[in-house]
């Protein structure tokens, strides 16, 4: 993924990313490092994961950005940050998938579409 931005923290530390918006959500994609494993925090309206580099699974945060931050079309640096915070202190409710799960949920929402 290419990031065209970059997002510092009080502690100096760096978090490339980059951004899209649609007329309803936002999505940021930010390079993180979680626990000592690479990977892209994937960030919308309605919810957040992670999917590792490692191996491709994903830590599914089970938490709605927009409940932190209703209305808001587009974040702010500093509520990014917050929400870096918040997701950390949420890891106890998150689950975690692996690659080929959500390969297999991927595939089956595909199939569910052509119906």
């Amino acid at each position: 993924m290419s990031y065209d931005k970059l997002l510092v923290g009080s502690n100096g530390e760096e978090f490339p990313y980059s951004e899209s918006f649609d007329e309803d959500t936002y999505h940021y994609l930010i390079s993180i490092v979680w626990d000592d494993r690479d990977g892209e925090l994937s960030v919308l309206n309605n919810g957040a994961h992670i999917e590792f580099d490692d191996d491709g699974s994903w830590l599914d945060f089970n938490f709605s950005p927009k409940s932190m931050f209703p209305g808001k079309a587009k974040l702010t640096n500093e509520e990014m940050l917050q929400l870096l915070v918040a997701l950390s202190e949420n890891e106890g409710n998150a689950a975690t998938y692996s690659k080929e799960a959500i390969d297999k949920k991927y595939k089956n929402y595909f199939e569910s579409k052509k119906l």
